[in-house]
């Protein structure tokens, strides 16, 4: 009767895995399953405290990451049954009830989606006014510190044009400085942070690329795991025939149940039909099953694809992918730093970096990273020392060396970073008044990249849980159109007027 009940258990478990299909890793500790097609997680923590708060990474007024929010929105409110989106730039309740005045549907739809395109409406908004699932908006916002931290920004308009002017033109030098006194080395590097940049090389082959600068250097990768991590999945990918792992799968387990008690081929069955179900990741399933070899001291010499997958899902699954691209960052600086020859080049891109700091502050593109950067190194942010640098090879290449003293304008630079961080602790605590005052234990909070690192610190320090999604996009954010909206310049008559002939034309029809 026993033998029969454990032959049961080993074609049930045969049966579950059968088609179960290769699922690439995530890096969590707390698992949310979302569409690839609409984003990806980035960051999770799992707290005490038993709520939750989802951050999506908002890209504004970039319409393919407002219409992924979207349906990122959607997807989690349907199948999470969750009912509260907070997010920045309002404050109190976000009211969409003014589309109501349009009765058809579709015209209904097509008017949002056009105001969504011109950045006047967020994703958030748009599928409210849409009512394919209920929920509510409420904006987190502190309305005073919001307005000092816009007032800021429109203050930064009356330079904009003058600093960003200087900034093309000390480029220009130090990038035809550059030309002359880089290796063959650095140029080549140059090239290849650029293709990755512009996304014209793939992240595995720009990685690889470096690990090869870091070998051949002998430099010590220690402090970066993520990267290093990375590294070892893509060796392993090339070792992996992945048409063969579900064939070894299967019949590596058809083995090793066969030194399995009922109680643990029971156990293995449960992991793998709730792997299959994704209510447990790839790595905790692999991972289980790696322990369960390991205490049977089974061996996988048999099946070398498979055990190889195996670690190659449990490293994924390791992998922090914000800390990564931090990483990743940080060690495009270590590979310059690798393959310099001169002290001149050291300070050309140093110079180079700088600039680009500048012009990242009048375009509001600084990352946190940045920012602090900047501050660790301020002394170095005068247009003299900019002058000097030029001035030593003016006369050999035929360059310009332009001079603007925009040293006035950086303590206005600086307030508008310090009230953005500032408003992170209202997103945080205003999100969770409104989860409060509605008796929810999870939100959505909608906000831009920079916001992440100190509302994530906010929720950790309260022990409570979250996870960090951005949307998938493609396409660069309209700069001219963002700072058009935060100018509150509205849809000119023009637009309006051809939106209204679009959708005569559809009646028509």
């Amino acid at each position: 009767m026993r033998k029969t009940l454990k032959i049961a258990l080993t074609l049930t478990l045969v049966l579950t895995l059968t088609n179960i299909g290769l699922l690439s890793a995530k890096e969590n500790n707390l698992k949310l399953d979302i569409p690839e097609k609409y984003g990806r997680v980035i960051e999770s923590y799992q707290g005490k405290d038993n709520r939750l708060i989802v951050q999506i990474q908002d890209l504004h007024t970039n319409y393919e990451a407002q219409a992924n929010e979207a349906k990122l929105i959607y997807y989690l409110l349907k199948n999470k049954g969750w009912r509260l989106v907070a997010t920045e730039g309002a404050e109190g309740e976000v009211d969409t009830s003014i589309f109501e005045l349009f009765d058809d549907t579709a015209t209904k739809e097509e008017v949002a989606r056009f105001f969504m395109s011109k950045g006047q409406i967020t994703g958030a908004e748009y599928l409210h006014i849409l009512k394919k699932v209920p929920f509510a908006i409420y904006g987190a916002e502190d309305a005073d510190l919001y307005k000092k931290h816009l007032d800021s920004f429109k203050g930064s308009l009356s330079y904009k044009d003058d600093v960003l002017q200087y900034c093309r033109q000390i480029k220009q030098a130090l990038n035809e400085i550059k030309r002359n006194i880089y290796t063959p080395e650095l140029k080549e590097l140059d090239r290849r942070i650029s293709a990755y940049d512009e996304r014209k090389i793939p992240l595995n082959n720009y990685v690889s690329y470096l690990n090869r600068i870091f070998s051949t250097h002998s430099v010590n990768l220690n402090r970066f795991p993520n990267f290093e991590r990375l590294n070892g999945i893509i060796e392993l990918e090339k070792k992996i025939d992945f048409r063969k792992v579900e064939k070894e799968h299967l019949e590596a387990i058809k083995e090793l149940s066969q030194s399995l008690s009922e109680e643990e081929l029971a156990d293995l069955i449960v992991k793998s039909v709730d792997f299959k179900a994704e209510k447990i990741s790839a790595g905790k399933y692999y991972d289980h099953l790696r322990r369960l070899i390991a205490k049977k001291n089974f061996s996988l010499r048999s099946y070398p694809n498979l055990e190889r997958y195996i670690y190659y899902i449990i490293i994924s699954e390791q992998i922090n992918h914000r800390r990564l691209f931090s990483e990743i960052k940080s060690l495009k600086e270590l590979a310059r730093r690798t393959l310099y020859t001169n002290d001149d080049q050291a300070r050309l891109d140093r110079l180079l970096k700088n600039i680009d700091i500048l012009e990242g502050f009048i375009n509001i593109k600084l990352t946190n990273e940045d920012v602090q950067y900047y501050h660790t190194h301020k002394s170095e942010f005068t247009p003299q020392i900019f002058r000097n640098f030029i001035q030593k090879y003016a006369t050999e290449y035929n360059l310009d060396n332009p001079f603007y003293d925009f040293s006035s304008y950086l303590p206005e630079m600086e307030d508008f970073y310090t009230l953005a961080e500032q408003r992170d602790k209202a997103l945080v605590e205003n999100t969770l008044k409104a989860m409060q005052a509605r008796g929810e234990k999870a939100a959505i909070l909608i906000c831009g990249g920079f916001h992440t690192k100190g509302v994530t610190q906010l929720l950790k320090q309260k022990d409570i849980s979250y996870i960090v999604i951005t949307p998938r996009v493609g396409s660069k954010m309209d700069t001219e159109l963002y700072f058009s909206v935060l100018r509150g310049e509205m849809v000119s008559d023009e637009e309006m007027e051809e939106l209204e002939e679009e959708l005569s034309k559809k009646k028509r029809r």
